[in-house]
């Protein structure tokens, strides 16, 4: 039977514990991996540790904030872990687990497909890589190829393979196969689930493998780049692998010089909820080591499986909760606890653990002692038989993780975990995920037993996954139904009668983190998502006459859901946002995602523990980071020839080029020309401009037209413009004429209907017309003496004159000088400068308030 994908299926932990097993001051985890290689971070003395390293067989890889990862046997590091100068081995959480159109609608990406951002053309993840972290790809499916046939898939990275160890990576497990190994069909790797093919293809399948005509089952990031992790979910210390693999795949982007978004549908519940791990430092440190890299992670698939997560807080008094044995368990028959606090909030907690008798309600404790009582040592008490009682505690820098293990208790037993004093702890426990479940039926009554009174039960809250799906860096995405019904293979509709599209979706896990930040950050359709099936499903699909109706149409996709299909959604969208934006920030991206989210009726009151932030909302993502500046022009855009105008961005900008390949920040246009600019900010935002359209036009030919260039002096003589619209004149007169009525030179500049200005100019001449022009003998004058070399002397002022106009012309009518004398007496003379007179004929004329007199004199 093909396994059912509609929700995410768990991978419980295995292995069996030995009573008679020999413990050291170790993680209690850390004894399921006996015999097995296990990667882990060490504070250890340096000499000593090499020296252990190399006697052993084992391998040192690197130093992260003071660790030391290496990797030997589980019963190496057992031993190690006995040894003085070995203070601290850091096992993390517990096996990986998968965590599992309309959704292009949902989500508003078809909006981006389809080229709707404003000044902008479609985006579909082109230049960017996707990484998928999960159970491997099926290559051999046409979503996952180009048009011409070759793969779209850079490298695979399958942990599970061992054999060709030249095909292995730096990090010393696993084999890389790379694109021409799978376009020459000498790829070994296998989807050994199916769940990765479906992610891989909900966040970057390109939907080739059906017509559009048929259906539509393009990802989100159709163009994108992929590269693919192919996880061990059973390998020790998983979610170390988890980081190397986040690593791996940035290196690859970085060969490429692309961008890129890792898909993490994977997780695990066990551990501290708070991304304050090592998996999640590392994962953290290295998408802040350089722009373009974002990682988001499944929220988990907790949300149905009822109370399992325990918060307990008291305040100066004994508060207690029962577990019940798991014969199933990691450790065999037992209870096994595993709680984690603040180092302030643990400061003054005691934990301790014991059991009530049933038959007699009454209580035996174990102990009861303070949390640093028991660091960094492992504690182990006989309990008679082959029952057994271990306890282990360890500071993971702010945190507190505290162990307890009670193998074989006894049946008729409630064996329960103690708190007194004051502070909190958070417990995540139950048998559907391999540990003990809590005890929340079938106590006594008050009557039976007062201390019930002091009982805490669990909660439905913080049901997400831990690690970097907790750290407020990475995207942690929720779930909603995605769609109500399908057209399958047989074109019957199928119709999810319990689908209320835009609902939370039952399994989605919820927060916050045990930090109390909100988480999921955001919420996506994942519910009945078809996604790109692997070929062996695929197969069955189509010939089983029980299942068959599950194929979508077209034969190539089927349905799933859960949070692994909403993740990948989000990722996408954020690889449409990095090929718009190449250099932004994982924090900017993340921002720019959780900020334009949107509501609606299922959401409720904007962030909360269910929905995040809100819906993911494409469209409003990618519109958010628009650059919309426009264009500014220093003039008309009709340009006269012989102009130009200024063009130039309304802001500056770290990177531009116009549409004809100058790279300028401004530019001049002196004819016609469409222009717009490219540019980009810090993060590669990509902008484009309004475009400017100019337009150039010929200058007006203008003319002054007149019907000489001279005339007589005193006379007047009409000037005339022709060729433009408006006109204004030397003279600072407009209109299209002008009257003048002395010699000079006159401009007229003209405008026709563009604004555009043309030039014409005249030289106009005055003569003296009457040429036997002699001296007035009743002239009361006399000018002397003439010819006359440097002074001209004016003498025969009448006592009634008190002011003369004096002007000069010279021979061509022009005048060269022009004064208004005062005369204080008769007997005042007047000289006149003529020394820097061009020799010739001269008039001067004296004008009187009722008389003008006219005398001819030459300088010589």
């Amino acid at each position: 039977m093909m396994k059912q994908l509609t929700i995410a299926f768990f991978l419980l932990l295995s292995g069996l514990f030995s009573s008679s097993q020999e413990f050291g001051s170790h993680n209690l985890r850390l004894d399921g991996f006996q015999n097995q290689n296990v990667r882990c971070f060490v504070k250890a003395e340096s000499e000593q540790l090499s020296a252990y390293i190399s006697a052993h067989n084992g391998h040192y890889f690197s130093t992260f904030r003071g660790w030391t990862k290496i990797e030997l046997s589980g019963r190496q590091l057992v031993e190690m872990s006995k040894l003085a100068w070995c203070s601290s081995i850091r096992i993390e959480g517990g096996k990986g687990q998968v965590l599992t159109d309309t959704s292009l609608i949902n989500t508003k990406t078809h909006l981006v497909h389809q080229g709707e951002i404003p000044r902008h053309s479609a985006f579909t993840g082109e230049g960017v890589v996707m990484g998928f972290v999960d159970t491997g790809i099926d290559f051999t499916h046409p979503d996952f190829k180009n048009e011409d046939g070759s793969t779209r898939i850079v490298k695979i990275w399958d942990h599970l393979k061992n054999a060709d160890t030249t095909l292995r990576p730096s990090f010393g497990y696993g084999e890389v196969y790379d694109s021409a190994m799978i376009n020459a069909g000498t790829c070994p790797h296998l989807d050994n689930n199916g769940h990765g093919s479906q992610v891989a293809g909900i966040g970057a399948g390109n939907g080739n493998s059906v017509p559009d005509s048929i259906a539509d089952y393009t990802g989100h990031a159709p163009n994108s780049t992929i590269i693919c992790v192919n996880t061990d979910f059973s390998r020790a210390n998983w979610t170390l692998s988890i980081a190397e693999s986040v690593e791996w795949i940035f290196s690859e982007a970085d060969k490429l010089g692309l961008p890129c978004v890792i898909n993490l549908s994977v997780g695990t519940y066990s551990g501290s909820h708070d991304g304050r791990d090592l998996a999640s430092q590392i994962i953290d440190s290295i998408v802040a080591a350089k722009p373009g890299r974002l990682v988001v992670g499944a929220a988990g698939n907790a949300g149905s499986i009822g109370s399992f997560h325990l918060r307990t807080e008291v305040v100066s008094d004994t508060a207690f909760t029962y577990f019940k044995s798991n014969p199933n368990s990691n450790f065999g028959n037992a209870i096994f606890i595993e709680a984690w606090g603040d180092t302030a909030d643990m400061k003054n907690l005691q934990l301790g653990f014991g059991y009530t008798d049933t038959s007699l309600w009454a209580d035996s404790i174990f102990f009861l002692e303070p949390v640093a009582n028991r660091l960094d040592t492992l504690m182990t008490v006989s309990l008679g038989g082959n029952s057994q009682l271990l306890t282990y505690a360890e500071v993971q820098g702010a945190s507190v993780l505290y162990q307890i293990l009670c193998i074989n208790p006894q049946t008729q037993h409630l064996y329960g975990l103690l708190t007194h004093g004051t502070g909190v702890h958070d417990i995540w426990s139950t048998s559907l995920l391999g540990w003990s479940d809590i005890i929340q039926t079938g106590l006594p009554t008050i009557s039976q037993y007062p201390r019930i009174s002091k009982y805490v039960y669990p909660d439905t809250n913080q049901s997400i996954v831990t690690s970097w799906n907790c750290s407020p860096n990475v995207i942690s995405v929720g779930n909603y139904e995605n769609r109500k019904s399908y057209i399958n293979q047989f074109d019957s509709v199928i119709i999810y009668a319990a689908s209320v599209v835009g609902q939370k979706g039952g399994t989605s896990s919820r927060g916050p983190n045990r930090l109390n930040y909100t988480k999921p950050d955001i919420m996506a359709p994942g519910n009945y998502t078809m996604g790109a099936g692997r070929f062996q499903d695929l197969n069955y699909l189509r010939t089983n006459a029980t299942n068959g109706y599950k194929l979508a149409q077209g034969g190539y996709h089927f349905g799933n859901g859960g949070t692994s299909m909403a993740s990948p959604i989000v990722a996408g969208i954020a690889a449409l946002y990095f090929e718009k934006c190449p250099t932004a920030s994982g924090d900017e991206v993340r921002r720019a995602l959780l900020n334009n989210t949107f509501a609606d009726v299922h959401t409720g009151v904007l962030p909360n523990n269910v929905f995040g932030a809100g819906k993911v909302d494409a469209f409003a993502t990618l519109n958010s980071s628009n650059l919309n500046d426009s264009l500014i022009a220093s003039g008309k855009t009709i340009i006269c020839k012989g102009d130009s105008i200024n063009v130039k961005l309304s802001s500056s900008y770290p990177n531009y080029i116009w549409n004809d390949g100058l790279i300028s920040i401004d530019r001049y246009v002196n004819n016609s020309d469409t222009v717009y600019m490219t540019y980009s900010n810090g993060s590669g935002c990509k902008g484009i401009s309004d475009t400017i359209v100019t337009v150039g036009v010929d200058i007006p030919v203008v003319l002054i037209i007149a019907e000489s260039d001279s005339f007589c002096i005193g006379g007047e003589l009409v000037l005339v413009g022709a060729g433009a619209k408006t006109y204004m004149w030397s003279s600072k007169e407009n209109g299209d004429s002008i009257t003048v009525d002395r010699a000079g030179v006159f401009y007229m500049t003209g405008k026709d209907s563009n604004d555009c200005m043309a030039y014409d100019s005249i030289v106009l001449k005055q003569f003296l017309c009457n040429v036997g022009l002699v001296e007035n003998e009743k002239s009361p004058f006399t000018i002397f003496p003439n010819p006359v070399n440097n002074f001209l002397t004016v003498e025969g002022f009448s006592s009634e004159i008190t002011e003369v106009d004096l002007v000069i012309l010279n021979s061509e009518g022009r005048i060269v000088l022009e004064q208004k004398l005062a005369i204080e007496s008769s007997s005042e003379k007047i000289q006149v400068d003529v020394s820097e007179f061009q020799s010739g004929l001269y008039v001067i004329e004296l004008k009187q308030a009722k008389s003008s007199n006219k005398y001819r004199f030459v300088k010589y």
